[in-house]
């Protein structure tokens, strides 16, 4: 797991502050807000496709840095689930206020536009639009429930260790069994269902595992909305908020890359 921005080494980087650090401030840069399920990886893909230049992101970073300090795991160990990486990411932002904000201000960025996949949450994303004030952020939204539809039904192994057999193989008592997680991030099992219905089939196991993953970056994070109302303090020119449960993949790409060449 290499980078041309980054050179590997699994040590902490230094707080840095002053002149020397922020001489990279007027680099381009544009930072991706959101949590899991709302579009970022996705965005990020259509970006790199389009032949934008991205920094290594937040998962990349994550293993190098956070997981061989705070687990003592090789980075990017197969071994490490997901809520295992959110408890860590939380503890390296207990150490280092601004968390995954103040790891890419460590970063080296080329003297080009890029893109930052990602931050989340209040803390992270204030001390981001502090300490880069040239950087300008992208906030993606959506619905839990299309959040939890999102993260079951897209099979990624980095979302492996999360799922569990509460309620057994069918959808309704997996649900249930939720009810109380459900209610912490905002929604009922009534409304998971309505939302699932339709859909292609999607295993109960994994709408657990997103349930527990989501509520996991809750009370890691805080709500979404925390880090869009921060934002929302911000000039035009430096946020756009995209509904990623209104706008395609497609159409958010291009009211990103749209929004990103007006000065």
């Amino acid at each position: 797991m290499t980078s041309p921005f980054i050179d590997g080494r699994q040590s902490l980087p230094p707080h840095s502050s002053g002149p020397a650090a922020r001489a990279r401030d007027a680099d381009p840069l544009c930072i991706l807000v959101g949590g899991s399920g709302v579009g970022k990886t996705t965005l990020s893909r259509l970006w790199a496709a389009g032949g934008g230049q991205c920094l290594p992101d937040r998962r990349t970073l994550t293993d190098l840095y956070v997981i061989p300090a705070y687990l003592g795991s090789a980075a990017g160990s197969e071994r490490v689930s997901r809520t295992e990486r959110i408890a860590a990411a939380r503890a390296y932002r207990e150490q280092r206020p601004g968390g995954m904000a103040h790891l890419i201000e460590q970063v080296p960025r080329p003297r080009a536009a890029c893109l930052f996949d990602g931050l989340r949450g209040l803390a992270e994303t204030s001390t981001a639009i502090r300490r880069l004030p040239d950087a300008r952020f992208v906030a993606l939204h959506a619905a839990i429930e299309t959040r939890i539809l999102r993260l079951a039904s897209r099979g990624d192994p980095f979302d492996h260790g999360a799922g569990g057999a509460e309620g057994g193989d069918r959808l309704e008592p997996a649900l249930g069994a939720c009810a109380a997680a459900l209610d912490e991030i905002g929604t009922t099992p009534g409304a998971v269902a309505r939302r699932l219905a339709g859909s292609p089939a999607v295993d109960p196991a994994g709408v657990v595992g997103a349930i527990r993953i989501l509520l996991a970056e809750q009370r890691a994070h805080g709500r979404q909305g925390d880090a869009l109302r921060a934002l929302g303090t911000l000039p035009p020119a430096r946020r756009l908020l995209v509904d990623t449960d209104v706008n395609s993949a497609e159409e958010t790409f291009r009211m990103v890359t749209t929004w990103w060449r007006t000065p």
